[in-house]
C-alpha cells in the first residue's frame, strides 16, 4: 500500500512538473513570437516610412521636372507668339503703307472714270490730240512706277486671306486705271486692256455691290475704292488681333486672288 502511495505521489509530482514545464515553454514561445512579431512590425513600419519618404522625394522631383518642362514650353510658345505678332504687325503696316502710296493713283482712277475708255483708246491709235488727254496725269501712268509701290509677297503669310485679297483687289483696280491711261497715251489696242476681270474681282470683294457694278461697269470702279479701303482697315484689325478666317472667307479670298492674277499676272500673287 505504501509502495502504491509512494508510486502515485511520484507520478503526480512528475505530472505536475511536466505541466509546469509545458506552460513555461508555451509562455516562453508566446513571448518569443510576440517579440519577433513586434520586431518585424517595427521593421515593416520603418521600411514603409522610408519608402514613403522616397516616393515623396521622387514625386517632388517629377513635379519640378514637369514644371521646368512646362515653363520651357510656355516660354517657347510665348516667344513664337511674340515673333508671330511682330510679323503680323509689320506685314499689316507694310500693306497699309502701300495702300497710302497707291492712293496717289486715285486721281488717275477718277480721271479714267470720266472717260469712255474703249472709244478714247480706239481714237488714240490715230489721233495724237486724244493721246494728249492723259498728259495731265504725268508719270502717274507709268505701270513700272506703280509696281514699285506694291507690297512684296513676303507679307502674305502673316495676314488674313481676306486682307491679302482685299489689298490685291485694291491694287488691281488701281493698276487697271493706270494701264487704261497708259493705253490711251501710247495708242495701245484697247482689246489688250479689259475691265471684265476687274469687275469680277470687285464683285467678289464687295458682293453686295454686284448689281451696282453690273449696271455701271468700269465707270463705277473709282467710287468703290473708299469702301475697299475700309475693308482693308477692318482686315488689318483682324490680322493684328490674330483672328482666324472662316472657311467661307478663305474661299472668297482664293477666288479674288485668282482673278487678280488673271488681270495682272505676278503683280500681287
Amino acid at each position: 500500500m505504501e509502495a502504491l502511495l509512494a508510486s502515485g505521489g511520484t507520478a503526480a509530482l512528475f505530472s505536475l512538473a511536466l505541466w509546469l514545464a509545458r506552460n513555461l515553454i508555451v509562455t516562453r514561445l508566446t513571448k518569443s513570437v510576440e517579440h519577433e512579431y513586434a520586431r518585424l512590425l517595427e521593421t515593416y513600419k520603418t521600411d514603409l516610412r522610408s519608402a514613403e519618404e522616397e516616393f515623396k522625394a521622387g514625386l517632388k522631383a517629377k513635379e519640378l521636372e514637369i514644371s521646368a518642362l512646362r515653363n520651357g514650353v510656355l516660354a517657347a510658345v510665348s516667344s513664337r507668339q511674340l515673333l508671330m505678332d511682330k510679323k503680323r504687325l509689320e506685314a499689316a503696316e507694310e500693306i497699309w503703307a502701300s495702300v497710302m502710296s497707291l492712293g496717289t493713283f486715285k486721281f488717275v482712277s477718277g480721271w479714267m472714270a470720266n472717260i469712255k475708255f474703249e472709244e478714247a483708246a480706239k481714237a488714240a491709235k490715230t489721233d495724237p490730240n486724244v493721246r494728249r488727254l492723259v498728259d495731265v496725269l504725268g508719270e502717274q501712268i507709268d505701270p513700272e512706277k506703280m509696281k514699285e509701290k506694291l507690297v512684296p509677297c513676303r507679307a502674305r503669310p502673316f495676314v488674313t486671306p481676306l486682307l491679302w485679297a482685299s489689298y490685291s483687289a485694291y491694287s488691281s483696280v488701281m493698276m487697271q486705271a493706270v494701264m487704261q491711261a497708259f493705253a490711251i497715251k501710247h495708242g495701245v489696242d484697247p482689246k489688250l486692256i479689259t475691265s471684265d476681270k476687274s469687275s469680277e474681282i470687285l464683285k467678289l470683294v464687295l458682293p453686295h455691290q454686284s448689281e451696282y457694278i453690273d449696271k455701271y461697269g468700269a465707270a463705277c470702279y473709282h467710287h468703290l475704292i473708299e469702301e475697299i479701303e475700309q475693308k482693308i482697315i477692318y482686315e488689318i484689325h483682324q490680322t493684328i488681333s490674330g483672328a482666324e478666317t472662316d472657311e467661307a472667307g478663305i474661299k472668297q479670298a482664293a477666288a479674288v486672288i485668282k482673278k487678280c492674277s488673271e488681270v495682272s499676272p505676278g503683280m500681287t500673287i
